[in-house]
């Protein structure tokens, strides 16, 4: 649809990219591509098998197929074969390629050489390929077999003399690198004396195996040492509340504490038994009395020593844990020292490894380009001389094919392009998300009737697919509107050329249709359209009827000079009556107001032709006089921007806009109210008969819908 619709400036814009490409690129002489294969074989590969190295020896084999192919693509190889050719040959080579008047020197013969050549190696094989293209197929090939015979001369030697160059420096490198190895070693055997290490292995395991002894006695004194100072402190505590703290298990099983304790208790036991018979101071209590104060003295004794005994093994523990402790660091500390020796050493071995291994790689590839060195010439030969190559698809064909999928993609990007960048109204849809308005109705695009004929679609009943979208229009503004009593509607757009006028004639008519009593104004009195679409003489109107002090006796006669007169469809109508450069004056007089609540009474529906609002304000000025706004807009006209804000300017005013007419759309819009045009094409004849026939039997049950009456109307007109 949006191609169709832009078609013009797509066929431009591909007729535009496909004429350019063309001169620049379509119109270029055939040239013809001559091909010469050779194939690299070597007594190299049997050499590296005797050796059973199969890694080695891929390896050395693409190394080796590499180098060619590097020779064969350096500008050294074009100034070989620059020179391998007369001068006779490059005359006959360079003369369709030189402009006039152009001379041929050394380096641009060899930049022809360079810039036509190439050479390419089968993926994973052997084989080489080399081209050179031509406009003459003669000069092509003899250019394709000298490339092969000069490559064959000049690579043999050079690779033999390469490769014998290449073993000298390795040898000398590997000679340096072996130098450096053993003063590495002296240097290990060195560090290993001054620190006295004979093995770092057994060094570590011996300092493990330390430290996991000092570790464990370390623990076990910490335990014992707690437990000690936890009884200690238990100890002082029961001393102090009770001289002779037998409920302290370590002190009362101290020493013969309980044998003391047995014993005092029998004093005791003895002496109440002699209390019942002596008194205090016989000589026998006094006697037991003094054996009871031994035992306890005793039993203090003891419990003072067993605290004693207690606080000597803590501090033994403490001093036990204190010297393990120090003990524990020391081997810590040397374990730590080991470490970083262990570490300098080791960094000393993978040193001497990683020269060893450079040693090996460098003495194997002296090795390998010894052999080389030593290997017979032929070690290129070539299968098959310079022939042309016919391609299936030519160079020319190729590139019309480009252009003309350029010009296709610029036939299609182009209508493309002008859409998305596009800021108009395009389809319905723009109306509902970008103005933030119902959409009313729409008029499709009408292109077989001439301008005059447009105005005429409902009076004159040009058919069904160009009347029916003017009475939806119709039935639409009847659901949608508020107004009671007369309805009056101002018809207003964004910019010129819309058409309101069209709109505005037509909807008049429709109304008429319906019974209803319809005024059409022409209040464009810059540039009136009405009255050419009707033919109105210009001698009565607004105009004439301002100048001549706007009288509102017998307005409505055709005396009047506001001239008011009736068409042939029943539509009444004002004409402007000219032109007028201040029109604004009249439009905000009293006058025009008591106008129109003259013509308020006097019709059912008032219809305001006005000027564009996006450049005059005559539509806001008369926006007080009505009802409501129906503002048109016609598809990819105005942008939607400056719509937008027009939209704003009269939704201050006191006729605010009811909806938008969209104008002129595209058949197969995307909104489906509007697709209906297409639809209605493409009825049967039959099917139009059946739906007539029972809309006009519904209305003569005596419906008074707005549908039963255009039914009726229609069937009546026929």
């Amino acid at each position: 649809m949006i191609i169709r619709k832009r078609w013009v400036s797509a066929f431009l814009a591909a007729a535009l990219v496909g004429g350019t490409l063309y001169f620049f690129f379509g119109r270029t002489v055939p040239e013809y591509t001559a091909v010469s294969t050779m194939l690299a074989q070597s007594p190299l590969d049997e050499l590296l098998k005797i050796n059973g190295n199969e890694s080695v020896r891929k390896d050395v084999q693409e190394n080796f197929l590499h180098n060619h192919l590097s020779v064969m693509q350096s500008r050294r190889f074009s100034v070989a074969i620059s020179k391998a050719i007369t001068d006779e040959e490059k005359q006959r080579i360079a003369a369709p390629l030189l402009n006039d008047g152009e001379t041929l020197t050394e380096d641009r013969f060899i930049n022809m050489i360079a810039s036509r050549s190439g050479a390419e190696r089968q993926r994973d094989r052997e084989f080489f390929t080399l081209r050179y293209t031509h406009r003459d197929p003669e000069v092509a090939v003899l250019v394709a077999n000298r490339m092969t015979a000069t490559y064959l001369e000049l690579v043999q030697d050079e690779i033999k003399e390469t490769n014998k160059s290449v073993a000298q420096i390795l040898n000398i490198q590997s000679k340096q690198l072996q130098d450096e190895i053993t003063q590495l070693e002296e240097s290990q055997r060195e560090f290993r004396d001054q620190h006295n290490i004979s093995s770092m292995e057994e060094e570590d395991s011996f300092h493990a195996l330390r430290l996991e002894r000092l570790n464990k006695s370390l623990t076990e004194t910490r335990i014992r040492k707690f437990d000690l100072e936890s009884k200690l402190k238990e100890a002082k505590r029961d001393l102090a509340v009770d001289g002779q703290p037998f409920e302290n298990l370590y002190l009362a099983n101290f020493a013969n504490n309980q044998a003391l304790r047995q014993s005092l208790d029998a004093l005791n036991a003895e002496r109440s038994v002699l209390a019942l018979k002596y008194g205090r101071m016989h000589p026998k209590m006094l006697e037991i009395d003094g054996k009871i104060k031994g035992v306890n003295q005793n039993i203090s004794r003891n419990f003072e020593l067993g605290y004693r005994d207690i606080e000597s093994q803590f501090l033994n523990l403490v001093a036990m844990e204190q010297r393990l402790d120090r003990e524990f660091n020391d081997v810590f500390k040397k374990g730590i020292e080991m470490g970083r020796l262990s570490a300098q050493l080791l960094l000393i071995d993978s040193e001497i490894e990683a020269k060893r291994e450079a040693l090996k790689e460098l003495q194997r590839r002296a090795n390998q380009a010894e052999v080389v060195s030593n290997l017979p010439k032929d070690v290129m030969r070539v299968i098959d001389p310079a022939f042309i190559v016919r391609p299936k698809l030519s160079k020319e064909k190729v590139t019309l094919m480009i252009i003309g999928c350029l010009a296709f993609g610029a036939f299609v990007t182009m209508p493309l392009s002008l859409h998305l960048f596009d800021q108009r109204i395009k389809v319905a849809t723009d109306i509902e998300q970008e103005l933030g308005k119902p959409l009313v109705g729409g008029v499709p695009r009408i292109s077989r009737l001439k301008a005059r004929d447009k105005a005429r679609i409902v009076s004159d009943d040009l058919g069904m697919t160009y009347v029916e979208p003017f009475m939806a229009l119709i039935a639409q503004v009847e659901l949608m509107s508020r107004q009671s009593g007369c309805k009056s509607f101002v018809i207003a757009s964004a910019v010129k050329a819309e058409g309101k006028s069209t709109i505005s004639t037509n909807l008049a008519d429709g109304f008429v249709r319906l019974g209803r009593k319809t005024l059409l104004i022409d209040c464009d009195l810059r540039k009136p359209g009405l009255q050419q679409f009707h033919s109105v003489e210009k001698e009565k109107g607004l105009i004439w009827w301002g100048e001549a002090g706007c009288p509102m006796e017998n307005v409505l006669d055709d005396s009047s000079p506001l001239g008011i007169h009736q068409l042939d469809s029943g539509t009444y109508m004002l004409p402007a009556g000219g032109v007028s450069k201040h029109p604004s004056q009249l439009l905000v007089s009293d006058a025009f107001d008591k106008l129109f609540e003259v013509l308020s009474e006097a019709f059912d529906v008032i219809l305001v032709d006005t000027p564009p609002v996006g450049l005059y304000p005559d539509a806001q000025l008369l926006a007080k006089y009505v009802g409501e706004t129906l503002f048109v807009a016609r598809e990819s006209c105005a942008p939607v921007a400056q719509i937008r804000r027009v939209i704003m300017d009269i939704e201050n005013t006191a006729a605010p806009v009811l909806g938008i007419i969209l104008n002129c759309y595209s058949p197969g819009s995307f909104n489906p109210r509007l697709a209906y045009r297409s639809n209605y094409e493409k009825y049967e004849f039959d099917k139009r008969k059946k739906a007539r026939e029972k809309e006009l039997t519904r209305a003569k049950k005596g419906g008074n819908s707005l549908v039963s009456k255009l039914m009726a109307d229609k069937e009546n007109r026929r």
